[in-house]
């Protein structure tokens, strides 16, 4: 029952569950259909508990350090190259 609005124009867009379907299969995801509300939550429920995330800490502080010595050292090169000396 989805519809579009185009200048003014209500236009039906019904669902193409062959594509969907296709989309899912080449993906290696599963197609879910809803007729109502309560089959939504059902199939969002579930589809929760499989899908989740991990978080990773990483170090970082190694980046600094080279970028810190990186620009310590074109600081000293440019003091050579304009007074001919270190700071």
């Amino acid at each position: 029952a989805g519809t579009v609005v185009v200048d003014g124009e209500t236009i039906p867009v019904p669902i193409n569950e062959d594509a969907l379907a296709a989309v899912a299969t080449a993906t290696g995801g599963q197609a879910f259909a809803a007729d109502s509300a309560g089959e939504l939550t059902t199939i969002l429920e579930g589809v929760g508990a499989e899908v989740g995330f991990e978080t990773e800490q990483q170090e970082i502080a190694d980046w600094f350090a080279g970028l810190g010595l990186l620009l310590a050292a074109l600081a000293a090169a440019g003091s050579l190259a304009w007074f001919s000396r270190l700071p």
